[in-house]
């Protein structure tokens, strides 16, 4: 395959939250696949990955009709929403003259999912029964579920693990210093606006209480201030938004974040969180102040066998997610698909 284009949010990391990542790892994983990666949304390029900021749906079209691609992956939630929109009925437009195979993106489904199931008007539940082949991370089987019952035939799933790859690779181009998880601070990415933060401030006082330094850090719109913030303090806190309730696999991104920096990841159980960083590898979140005691009072040597844990842990599992996921792009390839949407 000569040339593939990646259409995605903040392909220059400036999107809040890690779906950055998550992006450049799709986009690594592409770089298998064609000659060429170009990546398009409304930031700049990668590092390393060549792209274009584009703000409008006319803006894409006008680089695709240009570049003439052999594969477009579309993300969801790429441009403003009515943009996206825009973009998502050009391409799926059975009269255009591309012979490009798109597939769809999805990386937050819960957000997605109850629109396709209670808005019979959705444009996004035509595009699926046109056979657009969907591409999802994140969510496990209810996601797989939500999409096929929502008139998709074709969806695949990436493992979670995937994301960590993305985050080694821009770990190494921003020259980012493993952490000291000795120092025992721990940091929390919940700014002031969020559900969680009556929780978090709660926490981080009891924390603080036992002699653990916090730290808030309210945005995470520059990953690489935040990422340097994560391998400062050491410690990285951990709670799950309540939407994502009942979904599986959705491992924040700050628990792949906590051990690409080397810090100590303290979070709260979700499903999901043991298959990517086991309970020897990291600390569960305390639920009064004397388990905050006992985090104050753990040795040093404990601590870096947990980081030293999670991260063989990982690793292994992202090279495996890696593999995984160049086999699924790989058959949605020109060559190998059944079908695109034009």
């Amino acid at each position: 395959m000569k040339r593939a284009v990646f259409v995605c949010p903040g392909i220059g990391g400036v999107v809040a939250g890690g779906g950055w990542a998550l992006y450049r790892s799709v986009a690594l994983v592409l770089q298998q696949l064609a000659e060429e990666v170009v990546v398009l949304g409304p930031a700049g390029p990668m590092d390393g990955i060549g792209g274009a900021a584009v703000a409008t749906s006319d803006g894409v079209l006008r680089y695709l009709d240009m570049l003439s691609p052999d594969l477009i992956v579309k993300a969801a939630g790429s441009l403003s929403p009515e943009e996206d929109e825009r973009l998502d009925r050009e391409l799926m437009d059975t009269g255009s003259d591309r012979r490009t195979s798109v597939v769809y993106f999805d990386c937050d489904a819960p957000s997605r999912i109850p629109m396709l199931w209670y808005q019979p008007s959705y444009y996004l539940s035509k595009l699926l029964q046109e056979g657009v082949p969907v591409v999802l991370w994140g969510g496990g089987a209810r996601a797989v579920h939500g999409y096929r019952s929502a008139g998709a035939d074709s969806v695949h799933y990436l493992h979670p693990p995937l994301l960590y790859c993305g985050l080694a690779h821009a770990i190494r181009c921003w020259g980012i210093e493993a952490a000291d998880p000795c120092k025992k601070v721990v940091v929390s990415d919940v700014s002031s606006g969020d559900e969680r933060r009556e929780r978090v401030d709660l926490l981080l006082a009891e924390a603080s209480s036992c002699g653990i330094g916090t730290r808030v850090v309210d945005q995470r719109v520059d990953p690489s201030r935040w990422l340097r913030a994560v391998a400062d303090a050491g410690m990285v806190l951990n709670l799950l938004r309540s939407d994502v309730q009942g979904f599986s696999d959705l491992s924040a991104s700050r628990v792949f974040e906590a051990v690409a920096c080397g810090a100590v990841l303290v979070s709260e159980w979700f499903q999901g969180i043991d298959a990517v960083v086991p309970e020897p590898f990291r600390i569960s979140l305390p639920s009064d102040l004397r388990g905050w005691q006992r985090l104050s009072e753990i040795s040093e040597a404990e601590l870096s066998l947990k980081v030293r844990g999670a991260r063989q842990y990982l690793e292994c599992g992202a090279k495996e997610a890696f593999v995984h996921a160049v086999s699924v792009f790989g058959g949605l390839t020109p060559e190998r698909s059944c079908g695109s949407w034009a």
